[in-house]
């Protein structure tokens, strides 16, 4: 259970720095979402 709340901060934290950024620059982030064979 603690390492959903932990997968949930941070995802959170990165979508608020993400936001940030966007900000700053003026211009939208380039997003890719990084996928790995569970348990790789």
């Amino acid at each position: 259970m603690a390492g959903n709340k932990v997968k949930e901060f941070l995802l959170e934290l990165q979508e608020l720095i993400v936001e940030r950024l966007e900000q700053v620059d003026g211009q939208p982030f380039r997003r890719d979402e990084w996928q790995r064979p569970p348990r790789g």
